[in-house]
């Protein structure tokens, strides 16, 4: 037997049809589902799957891909949740300033892109340490964990990196923020306290743009700038 799909929830599905009224979604052993032309973002293809929310429209389980919207419907207030607890959910939306997650309770959270690790996209369900809560019961998330564990984890991810790279990189304190983000999926803050602690520690040094491990921590010479 199929699933049975209900109002309120996040799902993943394949374009069946496409009319001129809207799209409708194959739902297996279920009837299909019709997603309006108003609730279609992009160009869906036939066959291709999408996420979409689910809600009653005159008592027919309809879907959109407006996930915002769903989202917003079917929230609950995050009373009982504090400070440091750790939540998950699935991440419903992406913009410029983060990333929209929506947990199983339904609460809504929010991930700065400094507090992001690495890419998401819209589906992938992350885990969040919460660093706020909003007198509205929404909540402020981090997928990084705290400081000094943060600062240990990059630390070890930089040290690999040159190491893979038989024992340099042509990153330091003077790359540019973006370029940090993109290759390591983090702040440019949180690289230099992890550069910090290995040069403190005695195994990296930087020079002329460049970063290079020094011969302990490399087991052989640091490759030359090119």
């Amino acid at each position: 037997m199929g699933q049975v799909f209900k109002a309120g929830e996040f799902v993943k599905l394949q374009v069946a049809r496409i009319t001129e009224q809207g799209i409708y979604l194959d739902a297996e052993e279920e009837p299909e589902i019709f997603m309006p032309g108003g609730e279609i973002r992009g160009n869906p293809a036939k066959y291709e799957f999408v996420w979409v929310g689910l809600y009653l429209n005159k008592g027919r389980l309809t879907a959109t891909m407006k996930l915002d919207k769903i989202a917003l419907r079917f929230s609950q207030p995050a009373i009982e949740v504090k400070k440091g607890d750790l939540v998950t959910g699935m991440i419903y939306n992406l913009t410029e300033a983060g990333a929209f997650l929506r947990t199983a309770e339904g609460y809504l959270g929010h991930i700065a892109v400094v507090d992001m690790v690495g890419r998401v996209e819209v589906g992938q369900r992350v885990e969040g340490r919460v660093t706020f809560v909003r007198e509205d019961g929404r909540l402020n998330l981090s997928m990084r964990p705290l400081k000094e564990v943060g600062r240990l984890s990059d630390a070890e991810k930089l040290l690999e990196f040159m190491r893979r790279r038989k024992g340099s990189m042509p990153y330091s304190d003077e790359t540019p923020p973006e370029v940090i983000m993109d290759k390591f999926g983090i702040s440019k803050k949180a690289f230099k306290r992890a550069l910090g602690k290995l040069m403190k520690d005695g195994l990296a040094e930087q020079h002329q743009g460049w970063t290079h491990l020094r011969r302990s921590a490399a087991g052989e010479p640091p490759e030359s700038q090119p």
